[in-house]
């Protein structure tokens, strides 16, 4: 099979494991990938890039609005009669901003839509699903931590085929309790990329 949106490849995990066959090239690929959606699920958003897809929003504030992570924007409109026409479009760097201002320098994601004082435009405030973004979502690349983080969470579970018991080691050399949850070492590495929900 092949890996889907997965943070690393089966080569980096195998490398790490000191495997040198292909017996086990297809379970591991599973694994790369479970464990990928496990990272998504712990750190409330997703690192790949998922193409170009149209998003909705429901506006608080009349001058910025939070968005899910995008790559970049190709149009913004808002629906200020509530009708569904989405009649009014804005105009990038006329209209409208994106931030953090900075992101694409740092290979980061943009998750905010800012209105210019300069622009005609406001967000329609309370009206269902009133702004409407295209765009690409995701993430410009996978960042490095969450692929180390993917490659030693992948190592651990993989591993766990061979201690049904959550034990490793042995009485001679001393015996190890496997976690049932991420290792401490993959929580550190994406502390810094977690969000307390996804946009709405």
């Amino acid at each position: 099979m092949a890996i889907t949106n997965g943070y690393t490849t089966g080569s980096a995990v195998k490398s790490a494991l000191g495997i040198i066959d292909a017996n086990s090239d297809t379970e591991l690929e599973l694994v790369i990938e479970s464990v990928s959606r496990l990272i998504d699920d712990y750190c409330g958003r997703f690192f790949y890039n998922a193409g170009t897809v149209t998003a909705y929003y429901t506006a608080k504030e009349y001058l910025s609005q939070p968005i899910d992570d995008f790559v970049s924007v190709s149009a913004l409109t808002t629906d200020g009669d509530a009708n569904g026409s989405y009649s009014t479009t804005w105009t990038a760097n006329t209209d409208y901003a994106l931030a953090p201002f900075n992101a694409s320098t740092i290979g980061r994601p943009y998750n905010e839509v800012v209105a210019l004082t300069e622009g005609a435009n406001t967000f329609p405030i309370e009206i269902v699903k009133g702004v409407k973004v295209v765009g690409v979502r995701g993430w410009p690349s996978v960042p490095k931590p969450v692929e180390m983080a993917t490659i030693i969470q992948s190592g651990r579970i993989f591993n766990r085929r061979n201690t049904p018991f959550g034990i490793a080691g042995s009485p001679e050399v001393g015996q190890m309790r496997l976690l049932a949850r991420l290792d401490p070492d993959v929580e550190q590495m994406l502390r810094a990329y977690r969000v307390a929900a996804q946009a709405v």
